[in-house]
């Protein structure tokens, strides 16, 4: 969704509470993951999706996507 444009397929939601990885390390940003607990439940529309994940192992050579933020490289700016 474009942040800049005003439309009704945006879902604004305050966190409740969040679970960082109990392994995460902020200086090799090793286990860089976390979950978030939404305040309210989202609603699901033709926007609005659930992420599908896959199991715990995927086929071998099968395509997938990869979505995230922060830095791409050890070292690198996390905003770039």
């Amino acid at each position: 969704n474009r942040l800049l444009s005003e439309n009704n397929t945006r879902q604004e939601k305050k966190v409740a509470r969040i679970f960082l990885h109990p392994d995460w390390n902020s200086e090799t940003l090793a286990n860089d993951l976390a979950i978030l607990r939404l305040s309210t439940p989202v609603k699901f529309n033709q926007y609005v999706q659930p992420a599908c994940l896959p199991g715990p192992d995927p086929p071998s050579n099968s395509d997938v996507i990869l979505i995230g933020w922060g830095a791409e490289q050890m070292g690198g700016n996390p905003y770039a």
